[in-house]
């Protein structure tokens, strides 16, 4: 629980930046500060006006960085240069950037940063690489991970980008992140709590109880989790973490169990996450793993997958069959492995099937065999 909630508070007081160097979102981008332009001839944000946005990428000679070069370059690829202009700004030793070999594969103009441009663009804890988006207005709307910037960027062409819920969902991460790096868990609390009412997150959850922990208030913690678990069923998170708490915080076996019945009788209606709740239970080492919860639950899959089409019930049967091997009951695996087969169309899934189900039947008949010898 202490190696979470440590991990928790990195994650809160990584959003903390220095407000008075880093521009607001939703205002005005800052023009780009650089030392040398490295492949191409200097540019300017002036002369991109007009474009419905502009994506800087801020990076640096690193692994991670690299890695990103070539989804990068695919994408300016299928996005094009027409409504998206892309402007590189790498940070670091001016000559060591200027001969990298590798600056050459990205299809854009790159600059060496001053060292102002990244920290008027990004938080003061960023670590490279990321990127920010500008709309067509000259409005800084965006800043994040290179992995997220093609969905934001896809929402913004789409004119379906929320600026103005962005900007205010960085406010939030502000004096949250704030709260928590000096230690003021109350009035992260708080904030947490208001924030829930305007936008339920599940991420939020998580540390929402780990503050709820740390302040002793135990008996909020788990009213928390039960109220999330209540009002949103569909996201496994809270059950998750209701499961984690009850056992290994408290370690109430009886409390814990009822939480699993209940648990199990919301996630009916969706039986993909009941899948999940297993396979994240079934992934447990043997000492932690609760088999009647891994039965109740795959026992409860078997009904609700009947909503689903004939492939995904094929799989959640499997699943089931692993389920009650792990609980020996191997005579019922065989018979799902069996029925798995006879619902895939696919020649390779049903050979998986088939596999299986031979091997729940030889475990069956060693079963029985051992038995006999007694």
């Amino acid at each position: 629980m202490k190696k979470i909630f440590s991990t928790l508070i990195v994650i809160a007081v990584s959003a903390v930046c220095c407000a008075s160097e880093m521009a607001p979102l939703g205002k005005s981008a800052p023009e780009l500060s650089v030392k040398k332009w490295v492949n191409m001839s200097p540019v300017s944000l002036a002369q991109y006006k007009g474009k419905k946005a502009v994506v800087l990428f801020f990076w640096s000679i690193d692994n991670a960085s690299i890695m990103a070069f070539r989804p990068l370059s695919d994408l300016t690829g299928k996005v094009g240069d027409k409504d998206v202009a892309w402007i590189g700004i790498a940070n670091g030793d001016e000559k060591k950037i200027s001969e990298f070999k590798l600056t050459s594969t990205l299809p854009f103009p790159v600059a060496v940063d001053s060292g102002s441009t990244v920290k008027k663009y990004m938080p003061s804890k960023f670590k490279h690489p990321g990127c920010a988006i500008i709309s067509k207005d000259g409005l800084l709307v965006w800043r994040g991970a290179v992995r997220s910037m093609p969905a934001v960027l896809k929402r913004l062409l789409a004119g379906k980008l929320d600026i103005k819920e962005i900007a205010r969902r960085e406010e939030f991460n502000i004096k949250l992140g704030s709260a928590v790096r000096g230690k003021k868990y109350k009035e992260a609390i708080a904030l947490i709590e208001q924030e829930q009412k305007i936008k339920f997150s599940a991420d939020l959850v998580a540390l929402h109880l780990q503050l709820l922990l740390e302040s002793k208030n135990t008996d909020g913690a788990l009213s928390m989790l039960d109220k999330a678990v209540e009002s949103h069923p569909e996201l496994i998170g809270p059950h998750l973490l209701r499961q984690m708490v009850l056992r290994s915080y408290f370690k109430d076996e009886k409390r814990a169990s009822a939480a699993a019945a209940d648990s199990i009788e919301r996630l009916k209606k969706y039986p993909k996450v009941l899948a999940d709740m297993l396979q994240n239970e079934m992934k447990l080492s043997q000492d932690q793993r609760s088999p009647r919860f891994i039965y109740d639950m795959s026992e409860a899959l078997n009904v609700s997958r009947r909503t689903l089409n004939k492939r995904e019930q094929a799989v959640m049967l499997l699943l089931y069959a692993q389920a009650m091997n792990i609980c020996s009951f191997n005579c019922k695996a065989e018979k799902a492995a069996e029925e798995a087969e006879k619902l895939f169309t696919d020649q390779r899934d049903m050979q998986t099937a088939a596999m299986l189900k031979n091997y729940y039947k030889k475990l069956n008949q060693l079963k029985k065999q051992l038995s006999g010898k007694k």
